[in-house]
């Protein structure tokens, strides 16, 4: 596996739990047009899930609740599908997923979604960045194309943390404004905690897309290690004063992940071993373990580190 392969498998679970507060929304919903919508996107029917969609944005049968969050599906859906897509076709699908994305926002600025949709915008920008990465790579290597590739990716990605910032600032701001909370008032307490996700989740991700940035470096390079370290760094930081537990195991993966890359594979070991105590519940906490036990496996056959008895140890636990 290379060296960007787990920064992009990790971040993608950050962004699972971004979802989450849009999940809770959703979920609510129960409405059938929304669950079918899921179950294609699901299964990889996105040109289903698309003409669905425009199908109901032209009059079809669904509840108004959902009928006004069909940019924001388009949006989401668009962006999924790049993913399968070769380079020319997903810089213009990733670019109209950003437009139904900034006109859900242009259109409902206040929805439950507008957080989600904000976050997916900063998804955009990442996965545009990927690409950016990727087709640098194809040019020689120390040459000026290549150079300058890599610097608009580096842009991308710090568009994408200024936008997850951006998030993080207003979030904390609700709090502010929200200000003391009766422990008896029920549904005054789930907003405040809706927003503390929010705000937590957008850190989390604002992170994951600092670390991107190391990908527009070359591997051991000055600028590469600095990345890597304040990446680090910051993840430590929320590890320690997360205030919600999936959050902080989430972010003290991301940092044993940095140690890794930052040729420290010893101190990454014991973290990833630390994060195997942890229940098998919520799914998101297996998930969390089940990528912390395959690092732990590949970490352990590194050079220097030979965790050969404790790696077989981790393996007949995970089976």
């Amino acid at each position: 596996m290379n060296r960007h392969a787990w920064t992009e498998r990790l971040r993608l679970v950050a962004l699972l739990a971004i979802c989450l507060g849009a999940a809770s929304f959703r979920a609510a919903a129960g409405e059938p047009a929304r669950e079918f919508l899921e179950a294609l996107r699901r299964n990889g029917y996105y040109d289903e899930a698309v003409a669905y969609l425009q199908e109901q944005r032209a009059g079809g049968r669904a509840p108004e609740a959902f009928r006004e969050t069909i940019d924001y599906e388009l949006g989401l859906t668009l962006l999924e599908s790049s993913a399968t897509l070769a380079a020319p076709e997903r810089h213009e699908r990733l670019r109209a997923a950003e437009e139904r994305l900034a006109a859900f926002l242009e259109e409902h600025p206040q929805h439950p979604l507008a957080p989600a949709a904000h976050s997916a915008v900063a998804d955009v920008l990442v996965a545009r960045g990927r690409l950016q990465v990727e087709e640098a790579g194809q040019s020689a290597a120390g040459s000026a194309e290549r150079r300058e590739r890599l610097r608009t990716a580096r842009e991308t990605f710090l568009q994408a943390e200024k936008t997850l910032a951006a998030i993080g600032q207003r979030t904390e701001e609700s709090l502010k404004k929200l200000g003391f909370v009766d422990p008896r008032d029920l549904k005054r307490c789930q907003a405040r905690d809706q927003i503390r996700r929010q705000h937590l989740q957008a850190r989390l991700a604002g992170i994951w897309a600092h670390d991107e940035i190391a990908r527009t470096y070359e591997a051991g390079s000055p600028e590469f290690r600095e990345t890597l370290e304040e990446t680090s760094r910051r993840f430590a930081e929320l590890h320690e004063k997360q205030g919600d537990q999936l959050v902080g195991l989430y972010a003290r993966l991301g940092e044993a992940s940095c140690y890794r890359r930052l040729g420290e594979p010893r101190k990454a070991f014991a973290i990833f071993e630390g994060l195997l105590v942890w229940p098998d519940e919520p799914e998101a906490m297996r998930t969390m373990k089940t990528l912390a036990t395959v690092q732990a496996l590949e970490t352990a056959l590194l050079p220097g580190v030979h965790k050969y008895k404790e790696a077989l140890d981790i393996s007949r636990k995970w089976l």
